[in-house]
Formats: C-alpha cells, structure tokens, sequence
C-alpha cells in the first residue's frame, strides 16, 4: 500500500532503500489504475509538447519598468529578458498578469486590462510575437473571482480563447482554481488554437486529459516526494514549484508575484544551474531524458564504488587489485611496451620519480 500523503498531487517516497522495489511496483499499479479510470491517452500533450519543456516561468507584471518604458511608451522586451539571463539564466516561458492590483477600481473586467495596455490588443500581439522570436512562450491570467465587473457578450472561456488567439498567446493559468474544466480546453480547439491550461491548486486526475501543467505549493521532505500528475503521465506534466514569500529558496527556486522579494545572488547561480541541467536533459538531442517514459524514482545507486555511497558496499575481488600498482609501474610498463593513452593530458601527471 501507498504511504498517503496530505497533497493529493503528491506521492510520499520508499521508507528505505530496501523499500524501493515494492513502492515502485505500489505506484505503477497505481498508475495503471488510474490511468485506465480516467481513459486517458495522453494526446493533449502532442497537441501542445511546449508545456513539458517550459522549466522556468515567472509571473510579471508588465509595467515592470525593464519590460516598459514609459517615458518613450515602447515595450522593451529585450532588455527585460536580457536582465533575466544576466541575473539567472533567462525564461522559457512567462506569465502576463496585468490585472490585479488594477482590477477593482471601476467597471473593467480581467480582459479589458489587456485591451488597454500600451497598444491596446495589438500592442499585446506584437509584445507576443516579440517574446516568440526569444523563444519564450506568452500565458495570461484567468481570475474565476472577476465576477462585479462588466460582463463580455460570451462566456469567459469563449472571450478567452479567442482574445489569446487574437494576439498569439499560449496558454492560461487558472488564479485560485484547483483545476481548469474542460469547458476551456473545448472551447480553445473550437477556435483552432489550442492552449496550454495550468490551474494554480494543481489540477485533478480526470484533467490530465486536457490540462498539461500546473502549479505546486509543496516543500519536500527529507525523502522526496514524487510528483504523481509527472509520474501518471510518464514524464509529461508539467508543475511550477512555488512559493511567493520565500527567503531560502533551497526547495523551491523561485520568486513568483506581487510585491518585489528579490532573488539573491547566490539563489540566482543555483536557478542558472537548475535550468541548464533541466533544458539539456529534457532535450530531444539528449534523449528527453526528464521526459522519459521509463522513469524510476529514488533508483538505488549502481552496484559498484564510487566516491560516496548511502549504504554499506560489498566491493568483489575484481574491483580491487590483490597487488599494488604504483605510478612507478605504470611508468616502466609505458617504456617496456610503448603504450601510449588516448589522452595524455592527466597521464601519471602527478608522479615524481622516485615516488
């Protein structure tokens, strides 16, 4: 049986080495259980693939003052993703989120603060088409709870599909919802632009079928935790691990809304480190390694020595000589045979003779 865990997003890891076949076996199970209850097939993901690579996604507000000038009223979308690059490794994607703290004050609903930005909708289409060219995709804000204000002529998943159609948008995420209906995803195919639906509880099982990302409130454990939505759909989910009020920034490396708490310097390095190692390996010339199929969480370490092991090691005869060899051996062995290494950089670079 499965350890339960108070986030039903997440999976509690092995109590123990020992422990891991069974739990593995316990949550492919699983799996396939829900897998089949859901009817899942996974075809959303070849629909929109750009969800499972987008590792890094800030919510900005786009009167960021690196993202607008106001003075000469131009966007400069360059220079704010330069800064970001600068400061720790650049974007993949972004959250655009001009509505609150504006919404409120009068009669206009979350849509019409995009219309009335720089520009108006045009103005947002060429931003879009800017940050594309960057390859950084562009999601808008969805509030559920814009409920006082002026009403569209349509329902709010009809106006929004076809607004983030007008301007070249990707997708949305879903503010204070625990998962996108299907209503939003239906109604982007009616318009022949899918989207990309991240809600920010997370999402559901069911809508695995229709929603590809999702954000993560959760710290982990001394055993990590995995991430159930990533592992039922072996290695396709995507969540954006967050936590807006953080200072130590060690379980989750982000700054994500709102009010400026900076990202350090050093937190910056380790972001710059994360993103590289993530885009290399969830690259298709890497294999898609972060994407694969067959992943195995907490996989027992290789069965042979290495500099440092979580458990004790029995190492066989044939790992160890039964008679020592020293830099003066291999040496005489070089001139008596004439080998010569591939790669003589580091070849006995550190023996004196006589040593």
């Amino acid at each position: 049986m499965l350890q339960a865990h108070s986030d039903p997003r997440l999976w509690d890891g092995p109590a123990s080495r020992e422990a891991q076949p069974a739990w593995l076996k316990n949550i492919q199970a699983e799996r396939e259980t829900v897998l089949r209850k859901i009817n899942y097939t996974g075809g959303v993901f070849d629909v929109i693939p750009w969800t499972q690579t987008s590792w890094m996604q800030p919510q900005m507000h786009p009167y960021d003052r690196s993202f607008y000038d106001p003075t000469s009223g131009e966007y400069t979308v360059g220079r704010y993703l330069a800064d970001l690059r600068a400061r720790y490794g650049g974007i993949d994607s972004l959250l655009l989120w001009p509505t609150y703290t504006n919404i409120g004050i009068d009669d206009r609903n979350q849509f019409d603060y995009f219309r009335t930005m720089p520009g108006g909708l045009e103005g947002v289409r060429r931003v879009t088409a800017e940050l594309h060219a960057e390859g950084v995709k562009v999601m808008w804000p969805y509030n559920p709870w814009d409920t006082g204000t002026r009403r569209e002529g349509s329902s709010d998943q009809v106006a929004l599909a076809a607004l983030l159609k007008q301007t070249g948008g990707d997708g949305f995420n879903g503010d204070t919802m625990g998962s996108v209906g299907l209503a939003f995803w239906n109604a982007s195919l009616a318009v022949h632009h899918p989207l990309g639906l991240e809600p920010e509880g997370g999402g559901t099982d069911e809508a695995l079928n229709w929603a590809t990302m999702g954000w993560g409130y959760w710290r982990y454990p001394a055993v990590p935790a995995v991430n159930r939505f990533k592992f039922l759909t072996r290695g396709r989910f995507m969540a954006h691990v967050c936590d807006r009020w953080a200072k130590d920034r060690t379980d989750n490396l982000q700054a994500i809304s709102s009010t400026w708490n900076g990202i350090t310097p050093r937190d910056a390095e380790a972001i710059r480190r994360v993103a590289h190692m993530q885009r290399f390996f969830g690259a298709d010339a890497s294999g898609g390694l972060l994407l694969s199929a067959g992943w195995e969480p907490h996989t027992p370490e290789a069965e042979a020595p290495r500099r440092e092991h979580s458990h004790t090691l029995a190492v066989p005869p044939l790992f160890i000589d039964r008679h020592p060899v020293t830099t003066a051996n291999y040496s005489a062995y070089r001139r008596a045979t004439g080998y010569a290494p591939k790669d003589p950089l580091n070849w006995l670079s550190n023996w004196r003779p006589g040593a």
